[in-house]
C-alpha cells in the first residue's frame, strides 16, 4: 500500500509541470508513446520486435501529434495499416491478430493525444477536469466498492469489480466533476452540459478499464508492465484516461446536436 502510495504521488507531480511548459506535454506523449509501444510487443509477442515498436511509436505519434493536419492523418492511418500488413508477412509467427490489435490500441492511443492537444489548446482546465473525473472514478469506486460491494459486474473481466463499486464511482467523479465545471468551466458549458458530460464521463472511463482489463485476461497478463512500482505498465495507469478523452473530443465535435451544442 505504501508503495502504491508513493508512486500515486509520483505521478501527480509528473502532471504538474503541464500547466507551466506546453513543450512539456510533447515530451510527455513522447515517453508514453515509447513505453506504450514496448508493453504492447510484450503483450502480443515472447520477444522484442524492433520493426513493430518502431512502426507503433511512429503511428501512435504521427496521429497524435499536432505537426499533420486532421485531413492527412488519414492518410498516415491509411500508411500504418501497410506499414502493419508488412509487419505481418514479415514476422508471421506474431500471428495476424495480434498485429491487428496494436495496430488498433496505436491508433486510439494517437486519437487521445490528439485529444489530449487539443484540449490543452483552448484550456489547460479542461484538461484538469477530465484528469480529475476520470480518476475520481477510479477512487470512488475503490472506496465504495471495498466497503459496499457485492454484486459483480464483470467477473470474467476483472473479478474484484462491483456493481456497487461502478456506481459509487460515477457518484463520486460526477459530483467532482460538477463542482469543478461549475466553478472554472461556465466560459466553456453550460450547467446543463457540465452535469451531463460529469456523469457520462465516469461511465466511459469504466468502459475503457474493462476493455483493457479485458485485453489483459484475454492475454492471462496481470498488468501491461511494471514501470510504476504497485499500478503496472504506463498503459494501465491511462486505459480508462485514453476514452476519456476521446470521448470528450466526440462531445466537442457534436456540438450541433440541441442540448449538446458547445459553448464558444
Amino acid at each position: 500500500m505504501k508503495q502504491r502510495f508513493i508512486t500515486s504521488v509520483a505521478l501527480i507531480l509528473a502532471v504538474i509541470p503541464l500547466f507551466f511548459f506546453q513543450s512539456y506535454l510533447v515530451m510527455l506523449m513522447v515517453f508514453v508513446a515509447m513505453v506504450a509501444a514496448l508493453e504492447l510487443n510484450d503483450l502480443v509477442a515472447n520477444k522484442k520486435y524492433p520493426f513493430l515498436i518502431i512502426a507503433t511509436i511512429w503511428l501512435i505519434l504521427a496521429f497524435g501529434l499536432d505537426f499533420i493536419s486532421s485531413g492527412d492523418k488519414v492518410i498516415i492511418a491509411g500508411l500504418g495499416l501497410l506499414v502493419f500488413v508488412l509487419i505481418d508477412i514479415l514476422f508471421i509467427e506474431i500471428k495476424f491478430y495480434n498485429i491487428s490489435l496494436v495496430y488498433t490500441i496505436s491508433l486510439l492511443l494517437g486519437f487521445a493525444f490528439s485529444a489530449l492537444i487539443y484540449l490543452y489548446k483552448l484550456d489547460i482546465l479542461l484538461v484538469f477536469y477530465v484528469i480529475l473525473v476520470n480518476y475520481g472514478s477510479d477512487v470512488g469506486a475503490y472506496l465504495v466498492g471495498s466497503r459496499f460491494g457485492k454484486r459483480k459486474l464483470a467477473p470474467k473481466i476483472s473479478p474484484n469489480k462491483t456493481i456497487e463499486g461502478a456506481l459509487g464511482g460515477v457518484g463520486f467523479a460526477g459530483v467532482l466533476g460538477i463542482v469543478f465545471g461549475f466553478l472554472f468551466l461556465l466560459e466553456h458549458m453550460s450547467y446543463i452540459k457540465i452535469i451531463i458530460v460529469s456523469l457520462l464521463l465516469p461511465i466511459i472511463a469504466q468502459f475503457g478499464d474493462l476493455f483493457f482489463s479485458s485485453l489483459k485476461r484475454n492475454y492471462n497478463k496481470k498488468d501491461f508492465g511494471s514501470l510504476f512500482p504497485g499500478h503496472g505498465g504506463v498503459l494501465d495507469r491511462i486505459d480508462s484516461l485514453i476514452f476519456s478523452l476521446v470521448f470528450m473530443i466526440i462531445f466537442i465535435r457534436l456540438g450541433f446536436l440541441g442540448v449538446f451544442v458547445w459553448k464558444t
